[in-house]
């Protein structure tokens, strides 16, 4: 059974990044695993993980790869503005190296709503792999959203609105001809 990790700076950054995408690949055999490395919104350390050292981050990333073995990782994109996930990012770099026996062949970085599009630099988020998703992908990431973190939702024009993420899966189903999508930035693909 092919395996993904799902790493993620808060609970429910998973969701909003790749959980259409989730549904999708558990539909067709996967298995999902997680790893959320920091509390959500209100913990005392939300947005605050720049005043502990990396190479913790780091370890506890290269043990979760340890025990589950995974070839596929979705993590945060280096574009977006929410400091945890820019540590994220980088912890989840160096525990992927492509040292021998690595065992993550394809990474892949999610845009977070209410961080990657408020980066108004230079870096932006600029995808280059899209997964088609189904209505129904749709609707079990914003019931998941819904159920699981509704304190973390808001109401349109918030990023975090169920209106504005369907705005998302639209406009990149556009992007590429299909009617939903998510859409992701590709870091490494070993074949």
């Amino acid at each position: 059974m092919a395996i993904a990790l799902v790493i993620a700076a808060h609970p429910d950054d998973n969701f909003l990044g790749s959980g259409c995408t989730r549904r999708k690949l558990t539909r067709q055999g996967w298995k999902i695993v997680e790893l959320i490395l920091w509390g959500g919104r209100g913990t005392a350390y939300d947005n605050a993980q720049d005043q502990f050292p990396l190479i913790e981050t780091v370890k506890r990333i290269e043990e979760k790869l340890a025990e589950v073995s995974p070839e596929r990782v979705y993590t945060h994109s280096a574009s977006d503005l929410n400091v945890d996930h820019n540590i994220c990012h980088k912890a989840v770099l160096a525990a992927t190296r492509p040292m021998p026996k690595c065992c993550v062949k394809e990474i892949y970085c999610f845009e977070t709503a209410s961080s990657t599009e408020w980066n108004f630099t230079g870096n932006q988020f600029r995808p280059n792999v899209f997964e088609e998703i189904t209505e129904e992908d749709l609707k079990y990431k914003l019931d998941m959203l819904e159920k699981l973190y509704a304190s973390e939702m808001r109401n349109f024009p918030h990023p975090r609105s169920p209106k504005y993420l369907r705005a998302c899966a639209e406009r990149w189903g556009g992007v590429i001809g299909v009617p939903l999508a998510e859409a992701f930035e590709l870091v490494r693909l070993i074949r």
